[in-house]
């Protein structure tokens, strides 16, 4: 094998241009363009800003490497203080207009994208919205009737409410009546006797305010199922940031959709009834009432409606408007209320979040809709509460964790959280937001950090190459959520992610929680090699077409659709992958088969007629498949293949095989791929997310390959065998399109061997940062936190020795470390031999040994917990008597009782070896 300098040159026109891609895949690696660039979550509190430290704070994440910021607006975390310069602006004012468009000039002579929160806080709204233009509930009042015969008295109204209708205890609709009425027993019951209900449903604002808004951000939640509310909204939130910064914002963002019991708009009746054909209001007792038949059928049409009306009325209107005034949507399209897959269309960025990697996560569900539409730039809210709920205590280990994780998921460009604003008056660990984590100057990781943006940034690189790669599209049980979910607010994300999960459901956030969170479906399809996207009923019908056996949907190409364990199924939707089968392509039905078409209307009766129809044709011929197998049906149906499993638990992987995978790592639960196809070259993606070694290639590569290392920036060429990953390291293969294929030799591309001795010197080690300790000199490595003066020091240990050389300097040397707590650069006479933030903790010094007396200086940083564990807590009373209380208190003294090891820990090694 050789290290690649510039692509070998060749003759012919084809091999030229082969070539020069591949020369340009090299390029972009080495240096990725800045649209490549990770961008991080820039927060600002207040807004409580000054031009100086916007520019300080620009020039440590352009010197780091980042590409860009998400800039939002925070609560206020601090009171006026003219002497400190803390001045918390009006979001909106002149003078914050002032602030913002110095900012966005600032950002684009540095060559940062600058993207903004669409407003301040989330969900959109804020001063400017009304109640006609908030968001809407219906809800339903339900009141006993006695024996006394006194008659009842209809509930008052809040401000913006009426009463939609009123029914009496046979669920017969009584004639609209004001707030207040009195009604007598003769109105309510058919004649006037016994006990019965009045249900009163009323509709009107939620009341639902803006959650951590800015100064002068405060107020209600927009209608997001009204476009001239969203309209009226973003003309007079979010366009005065627009006009400030004209042609400067590279996207308006929008986070996840958590508008809180939001089932209702002002003209749904209307819209419900051009949309499913009947009156939706004649039947809402039938919808509230859960054990009525009805209902299940009743609240598909119902939360379809509502989910129809987010993508056009919100998600286009926003993604319009953001083109029309000269940028671009980027979009968390899910939460509540939910948003089809379809609404990627409208989205510029689709975004992600969150970490199930064994599951059906945010970013997969964001990745899913991205693919289906043709987006190629799939972003993600990246790192969000990593150890929740300590927020100060993160590593540059667990962030890279995370990162591969919305990697895998198919997400392609990461923005980090956070960079919190905060003034260099402020002492570490300075303005932070209330999650976690957050990486600036007062994070003692800070000078280390760039080592992780540029592993991020490579990555997205390749990930951003060619078009994705899939052959499985699973099938979400979005019938089946709206049909059994609740009335009040649908969580469609987490209804579909917890429709996977075997065992206990986890919480919403945390890498803990993310690395217990499995589902045995998921983790068949990726330890078989297959890579997946999730697909729903309106992308199947609105946009899939079948050809040569394939589902076809933007980017996506599947082979194999997964229909996993549904009870009910849009018809139309099945008779589109009953075309697939014929054409060649495999449906699974993992578990039962899904017996149900839903719908209350006439268009219902159709479909359920029409889903016997097509089960009945899918079910024919179906045999017990070959012995060994388990209970599992198969039929070939034109010129492709049904499979019934009864317990996909146990049979999925055989069937799964059977079917051919075409990429992936085999059968290794630790190793993961993300594939992504050019016309000249497949690229994969690999991971090793488990605690040992691995030896790992994807499938259908024969021959050799090329080896791009993110975590170095090494390029090697005409590698052969399996790729040994250490525990949490990644990589990428490249093979080249075209080229004849030479046999597959096993064994490793990467071999950890050399010759192994202690390194035993004596060191002393000094501090830089705040309350500094006195230096010390020791012999035994061990965490600064053991000495009582530094156990609280949260900054920078500087460790420093010398020794001799007096063998021939080999061709290897690499320094390792047992313990670094927990990132630290090495340097070597004078010269750096690079950063370490992940085991095995080594680099290599060889290039910058010399004969006789060498220098070594190593500087750690630890975690900013540390610090904070050893303050007195902050008296956060006039902040809130001032500003209301608009963020939870600090949890770090409640879950951590002391502080975390820091600095070098235990023995340090050489490893040589002449190559």
């Amino acid at each position: 094998m050789a290290i690649i300098g510039t692509a070998v040159a060749s003759t012919g026109s084809n091999c030229r241009a082969q070539n020069s891609s591949f020369d340009r895949l090299i390029d972009g690696f080495r240096n990725p363009p800045p649209t490549a660039r990770m961008r991080m979550f820039w927060r600002v509190f207040g807004p409580a800003w000054q031009r100086d430290e916007i520019d300080y704070q620009f020039g440590l994440m352009k010197q780091a490497g980042i590409g860009g910021v998400m800039t939002s607006f925070f609560y206020p975390v601090a009171m006026d203080d003219p002497a400190a310069g803390v001045n918390n602006q009006q979001l909106g004012s002149p003078e914050f207009l002032k602030t913002f468009s110095f900012a966005a000039l600032r950002a684009k002579d540095l060559g940062l994208r600058f993207s903004v929160f669409g407003g301040s806080g989330w969900p959109f709204g804020g001063p400017t919205v009304g109640t006609r233009d908030a968001a809407q509930r219906i809800r339903r009042v339900v009141a006993r009737l006695g024996d006394a015969g006194r008659g009842l008295t209809l509930p008052s109204l809040a401000d913006g409410e009426q009463i939609v209708a009123a029914f009496d205890g046979a669920r017969d609709m009584l004639p609209t009546l004001p707030a207040g009425h009195a009604l007598s027993r003769a109105k309510i019951g058919r004649d006037g006797s016994g006990t019965g209900d009045l249900q009163v449903f009323i509709s009107g604002p939620t009341g639902m305010k803006v959650k951590r808004p800015a100064l002068g951000g405060e107020g209600l939640v927009v209608d997001h199922y009204s476009r001239n509310a969203a309209l009226r909204y973003l003309e007079s939130a979010v366009a005065p940031m627009l006009n400030a910064a004209p042609g400067m914002l590279d996207t308006v963002f929008c986070d996840s959709l958590e508008v809180y019991n939001a089932n209702w708009t002002h003209d749904y009746p209307e819209q419900f009834r051009k949309r499913r054909g009947y009156d939706i209001i004649h039947r809402l007792p039938e919808l509230f009432d859960g054990k009525c038949a009805a209902s299940p059928d009743l609240r598909f049409d119902f939360w379809r409606t509502l989910a129809e009306l987010t993508e056009e009325r919100f998600t286009k209107t926003t993604g319009d408007w953001a083109r029309s005034h000269g940028t671009k949507l980027e979009m968390e399209a899910y939460g509540t209320p939910p948003n089809p897959l379809t609404a990627a269309r409208y989205i510029d960025v689709p975004a992600g979040e969150q970490y199930e990697w064994q599951g059906f996560s945010m970013s997969r569900l964001a990745a899913s809709g991205a693919h289906l539409a043709g987006r190629r730039i799939i972003s993600a809210e990246a790192w969000t509460w990593l150890g929740i709920p300590n927020r100060l205590a993160d590593t540059l280990r667990d962030m890279k964790l995370a990162s591969d994780i919305h990697f895998l998921a198919g997400c392609n460009d990461l923005i980090g959280v956070d960079f919190p604003y905060s003034p260099r008056s402020v002492p570490p660990p300075g303005w932070q937001p209330y999650y976690g984590p957050t990486m600036n100057q007062n994070n003692p990781q800070w000078p280390y950090f760039h080592a992780l943006v540029e592993y991020v940034n490579r990555c997205q690189w390749m990930l951003r190459q060619g078009r994705p790669v899939a052959d499985v599209a699973i099938y979400l049980p979005v019938e089946d959520s709206f049909a059994h979910g609740p009335v009040e607010q649908m969580l469609l994300d987490f209804h579909l992610r917890d429709h996977f999960v075997t065992g206990e459901k986890t919480g919403e956030f945390g890498l803990a929680a993310s690395m217990k969170h499995r589902s045995d479906l998921i983790n068949t399809l990726l330890t078989n090699g297959f890579n997946y996207d999730g697909i729903d009923f309106w992308s199947i019908n609105r946009f899939a077409k079948v050809k040569n056996g394939k589902l076809i949907c933007g980017d996506g190409e599947y082979s194999i659709v997964i229909l996993p364990g549904l009870e009910g199924i849009d018809a139309q939707a099945l008779a589109k992958l009953e075309e697939f089968v014929k054409q060649g392509g495999t449906l699974i039905i993992a578990g039962k088969l899904p017996r149900r078409a839903y719908g209350a209307g006439a268009s219902g009766a159709l479909d359920r007629a029409r889903l016997i129809s097509i089960l009945s044709r899918l079910e024919s011929g179906l045999e017990p498949i070959m012995e060994g197998v388990g209970d599992v049906r198969w039929a070939k149906q034109g010129k492709g293949d049904v499979y019934v499993l009864a317990n996909p638990h146990d049979t999925l992987s055989s069937v799964i095989s059977r079917a051919g995978p075409t990429g992936g790592v085999g059968e290794s639960p630790a190793g993961q791929t993300v594939h992504r196809s050019t016309p000249t070259a497949d690229i994969y993606f690999i991971t090793n997310l488990e605690k040992d070694n691995q030896r790992l290639l994807p499938r259908g590569v024969i021959g050799d390959y090329t080896v791009f290392n993110p975590m170095t920036g090494s390029i090697i060429r005409h590698a052969t065998g399996d790729v040994e990953l250490r525990p949490l390291e990644s990589t990428f293969v490249v093979v080249r399109k075209g080229k004849k294929a030479s046999p597959k030799v096993r064994g490793n591309i990467q071999q950890f061997l050399g010759r192994k001795r202690m390194f035993a010197v004596d060191w002393h080690v000094a501090f830089e940062g705040p309350d500094a300790p006195k230096p010390r000199d020791l012999s035994d490595l061990v965490s600064w936190t053991t000495w009582p003066e530094a156990k609280f020091f949260s900054g920078q240990g500087i460790y420093t020795s010398s020794f001799e050389w007096k063998d021939a300097i080999p061709k290897s040397c690499r320094l390792r470390f047992e313990s670094v707590r927990e990132a630290g650069e090495v340097w070597i006479n004078a010269r750096s031999a690079g950063v370490v933030w992940m085991p095995p903790y080594e680099v290599q010094i060889a290039p910058l040994l010399k004969p006789g007396t060498n220098t070594i200086r190593v500087t750690v940083g630890n975690l900013t917990v540390n610090r904070f564990l050893g303050l007195p807590d902050e008296d956060l009373r006039p902040l809130r008597a001032a500003y209301r209380n608009r963020f939870p208190d600090p949890q770090e003294k409640r879950v951590m009782k002391e502080p975390a090891p820091s600095g070098l820990i235990g023995k340090v090694w050489l490893v040589t070896e002449d190559l």
